[in-house]
């Protein structure tokens, strides 16, 4: 009964151990994350791909903008700027080519 009382309690010290751990990430995690998505922040970083070793590209907004840039150990590049696609709905969209929903 010793040996098996010794191999509970350590159990339950490792599950209080990783308990803690897992706490503490959440934490940080969120505290992060609502840092990473405030509404009046200038720049946002929309969507990331990494490529290759230490190349990435990596859509970013900035007031309103997007652009894509090429990011590659030390060095930062433009690739291009993209346009604001207008949002609008499937019968809008029908509307605007022409084609007609009557036989």
């Amino acid at each position: 009964m010793g040996e098996l009382d010794s191999y509970l309690r350590m159990i339950w010290g490792l599950l209080i151990v990783l308990g803690i751990i897992l706490l503490l990430y959440a934490l940080l995690k969120k505290r992060f994350s609502l840092l990473a998505n405030s509404p009046e922040q200038q720049i946002k970083i929309l969507e990331m791909k990494p490529l290759m070793g230490r190349k990435a590209l990596c859509l970013v907004e900035v007031r309103g903008q997007e652009y894509l840039i090429a990011i590659s150990g030390d060095r930062i590049s433009p690739i291009a700027t993209i346009a604001k696609k207008s949002v609008s709905s499937f019968a809008d969209t029908l509307k605007n080519t022409g084609a007609d929903s009557k036989p």
